[in-house]
């Protein structure tokens, strides 16, 4: 909680600036709330920086090339900024700095009982699980519909997750705590760099109707590796 006071002193100017360019650039508020799943599964309101245009509809989830999604939302999804309001959720005692991303209500309840137990642990602002699989490179395409989406998200990229956040809880450190929050500004500077489709990162997960799962790297080094597979 110390941490997160020091940091949001440190970066209240800048959020406020990047509150600012929200309002000026869409209509509607800077920061939205949504309700998640919490510790104990309680559920609270999660806060973020908007980056979706107003009175926006559909999926929970947010897949490749999503028109809901601003120029400036783009960005801050990239970055990360858009995460920062949850340092308010940390010092509420709601979220921690690191652990597994807390989960909207309605995916929640679809958890089978053996992957319910990572509702015991505080969610976290990021985490090694959102790190290896964001969504944003995991989950088909927006030309895909919402219930494929949607079931391709519950049987192929929570399990994984949730393995991932499970060893990082159920082994949490100091170091390992301060690694995962180092290759979070890491991943970050990563996509922003690599907004372009070609350069983008790719994880690809096991479905036949798309990649193979060894398939992975960026999208011009998923195309290398199929055509060497072919």
């Amino acid at each position: 909680m110390i941490v997160a006071t020091v940091a949001l002193a440190l970066l209240l100017a800048p959020m406020l600036l990047v509150a600012l360019a929200i309002r000026s650039t869409s209509r509607g508020p800077a920061l939205y709330g949504q309700m998640r799943i919490g510790q104990g599964g309680r559920p609270f309101r999660v806060l973020k920086f908007r980056t979706m245009r107003r009175d926006s509809s559909g999926s929970a989830l947010t897949v490749p090339g999503d028109t809901r999604v601003t120029r400036l939302g783009r960005v801050l999804r990239a970055t990360c900024i858009d995460e920062l309001p949850q340092l308010l959720n940390v010092l509420m005692g709601q979220m921690t700095l690191v652990g597994p991303r807390p989960q909207t209500p309605g995916f929640a309840a679809e958890y089978p009982p053996d992957l319910r137990v990572i509702f015991r642990y505080r969610p976290g602002v990021t985490g090694p699980g959102v790190i290896t699989f964001n969504d944003e490179d995991t989950l088909p395409p927006a030309t895909a519909t919402t219930d494929e989406i949607e079931a391709f998200y519950l049987e192929n990229v929570v399990p994984r997750r949730v393995a991932v956040d499970l060893e990082f809880c159920r082994n949490a450190t100091v170091g390992r705590t301060v690694r995962v929050l180092w290759q979070t500004v890491l991943t970050a500077r990563h996509r922003f760099c690599a907004r372009k489709p070609e350069q983008q990162r790719v994880i690809t997960l096991p479905d036949s109707r798309y990649e193979p799962a060894d398939f992975t790297g960026t999208a011009a080094e998923v195309a290398e590796q199929r055509s060497q597979a072919g």
